[in-house]
């Protein structure tokens, strides 16, 4: 915990010090300058958890599964949106636990087409009716849009599922399937409390 602490304090000052020097070059406002430094923020502290969470699941013998898994999941996330941690350290935390159990899990339990099935028509279901996860941090005013991303998120769990068919190894079908079930879960408002968001 300490360490993830440490390591998450260490990109606000990267963040700062990359802000500093782009803005010595480029002749910036203030409002710019700080759009920049937000889009570094977050950034810097994505791809720190992601190393993180990809170091663990080398160490676990885990690495291959966990980034099969975050493939289903970002494929129906990108559009579905959804719940967040409030803080970085526990977002970390979370999703190491989050994706290295679901990918052990995967590893270890063969799922059979019924399932998958299953899997698909559970996560279709959840995401006609929730997404996109729209929060107080992560706002959409436009009904279109909405009506839009929901679209593409159905479309893209439905190209996991395709794809998931074409794979005679059981669990890449599982791991696929699997992140794209969890990402239309966080868009549950029951995660939102769970995890320290604010729906509106």
């Amino acid at each position: 915990m300490e360490k993830i602490s440490q390591k998450l304090s260490f990109t606000d000052r990267l963040v700062d010090q990359s802000a500093e020097a782009i803005c010595q070059k480029c002749n910036l406002d203030r409002i710019e300058q700080l759009k920049l430094k937000l889009g570094l923020n977050v950034f810097v502290i994505n791809v720190t958890k992601l190393v993180i969470i990809y170091f663990l699941a080398y160490l676990f013998q885990l690495l291959t599964a966990v980034i099969i898994f975050h493939v289903g999941f970002m494929m129906v996330r990108t559009f579905s949106y959804g719940s967040h941690a409030k803080s970085s350290q526990f977002c970390t935390i979370f999703s190491a636990i989050l994706f290295l159990g679901c990918a052990k899990f995967c590893m270890m339990v063969p799922f059979s087409l019924y399932v998958l099935m299953i899997l698909f028509a559970g996560t279709s279901s959840i995401l006609w009716i929730y997404a996109p996860g729209v929060t107080k941090k992560n706002k959409i005013r436009y009904e279109e849009k909405k009506k839009l991303l929901r679209q593409k998120a159905l479309c893209s769990n439905m190209i996991v599922f395709l794809i998931s068919l074409g794979f005679n190894q059981t669990y890449i079908a599982n791991l696929l399937m699997t992140g794209a079930f969890v990402a239309a879960v966080l868009t549950m408002p029951v995660l939102y409390k769970l995890l320290g968001d604010e729906k509106i």
